[in-house]
């Protein structure tokens, strides 16, 4: 009996280390190569769109920080209509993308 749960074991980690870890190890050597780099570097163009991505990243995340912060303080503070059906608003993005996934699996 301990055999087979150890087999499994070692049967689950290779399936991982094959499936999960080689990949992503794959994306970061052949990612982190110099040449590619300093390409990057060198082109105006991608700079440009780094800082254009790390700006909107700061920008939207200041103003998403400015609107959500009071309002969760609004909804801890107070008792208010609704305020059962608003908590879990915020859970919507995270369950939304696997439900609308789903769908289209049926349509299939």
């Amino acid at each position: 009996m301990k055999f087979a749960k150890f087999a499994i074991i070692l049967l689950l980690m290779a399936f991982f280390a094959i499936f999960l870890l080689l990949p992503v190890y794959t994306v970061v050597a052949e990612g982190m190569n110099l040449s590619y780099i300093s390409e990057i570097a060198k082109n105006p163009i991608y700079i440009e769109g780094i800082l254009n991505a790390f700006a909107i990243a700061f920008v939207s995340t200041i103003i998403v920080t400015l609107i959500a912060v009071p309002l969760a303080i609004l909804n801890d503070s107070f008792d208010f209509i609704g305020k059962k059906l608003v908590t879990p608003l915020p859970l919507v993005p995270m369950i939304l993308p696997p439900f609308v996934g789903a769908l289209g699996f049926v349509q299939i």
